[in-house]
């Protein structure tokens, strides 16, 4: 439920920088229509000359303004993207190397490690439902484990809608727990004491002090 409602939290949020960004662009769209079209210089011997001179000018300043603010917009653009695609990259590096820590932390070897990632991405996992169960830790690692060795299990899962892939991880975790190897709850073995020089004999006979043997 928490994973939807964050998901819910992050779908508003885009949704608000997609109104934004496009009212941003309707903006420009209409600046730009109002400084396209620059009327020409005129005659000097117009009458009215001073009037279109001043419309000249105006409409150039307009578009030469215009045009500073458009281009530093579009770098602005520019560089939000390679930081989100740097950004993009060093979670996904991250990621991975968390993930493969994970699985030698549960005992996997580098095969197995191998064996379940290209299990999984044939099988067609997205990798927004790929990154969700590296974010779990070594529960993450046991659930792609799950995936990887139940193929219904794994279609059922890559059918699922992004909002129902996050309400299924708490059963799959849970089902993904009988991988894990199992731990005895017996309590450990009393420790035998054979102290050096004591006698091993003492308090055996203490019942037949002063018996007479004939």
């Amino acid at each position: 439920k928490q994973y939807g409602v964050n998901k819910q939290l992050e779908r508003d949020v885009a949704s608000r920088d997609a109104e934004l960004e496009t009212f941003r662009q309707a903006d420009r769209e209409r600046q730009a229509a109002a400084v396209g079209n620059i009327p020409p210089m005129p005659d000097s011997f117009d009458d009215d000359f001073d009037v279109k001179l001043k419309a000249h000018i105006d409409a150039s300043n307009a578009q030469a303004v215009y045009t500073s603010q458009n281009n530093h917009y579009l770098q602005e653009q520019h560089n939000a993207q390679l930081q989100q695609q740097q950004a993009a990259q060093v979670e996904v590096t991250n990621l991975n190397s968390s993930f493969a820590n994970n699985a030698k932390t549960a005992g996997a070897t580098d095969k197995e490690y191998n064996d379940v990632i290209v299990t999984l991405n044939n099988g067609g996992i997205t990798m927004q439902a790929a990154s969700e169960i590296m974010r779990l830790g070594e529960d993450g690692y046991y659930i792609a484990k799950y995936l990887a060795g139940n193929a219904v299990a794994s279609d059922e899962f890559n059918r699922l809608s992004p909002v129902q892939q996050g309400m299924q991880m708490s059963d799959l975790k849970q089902k993904a727990s009988a991988l894990k190897p199992k731990t005895s709850n017996a309590p450990a073995p009393t420790a035998e004491l054979n102290g050096k020089g004591a006698d091993k004999d003492a308090g055996k006979y203490q019942h037949i002090k002063g018996v007479k043997y004939e």
